[in-house]
């Protein structure tokens, strides 16, 4: 089981940051596990992702999972490919 996948049952986890670990850049699969969680995962209100190199394909994937989360409300994403606009949607 990967760190994502056991954040996923997760129901005390409101906040995430994991910043700066270089998540993106080769690895889709790691984009599609953290999107996941953001689909799946109902209780996070705060997530910083800032600064892990999500190319535009990651950054898609992620965006795609984020968009019916209706529960966080603050994303951080600089660093990364895109930008979230002010109503809090990824764009790419």
């Amino acid at each position: 089981m990967t760190v994502f996948e056991s954040l996923e049952e997760s129901r005390s986890l409101k906040i995430l940051d994991y910043c700066m670990n270089k998540l993106g850049g080769s690895n889709p699969s790691c984009a599609k596990s953290f999107g996941n969680v953001l689909a799946v995962n109902k209780n996070l209100i705060h997530v910083d992702v800032s600064d892990n190199n999500f190319n535009e394909e990651e950054s898609a994937i992620i965006s795609e999972k984020l968009h019916n989360n209706k529960k966080i409300y603050g994303f951080h994403f600089s660093g990364n490919y895109g930008y979230v606009d002010s109503k809090g949607f990824l764009k790419v």
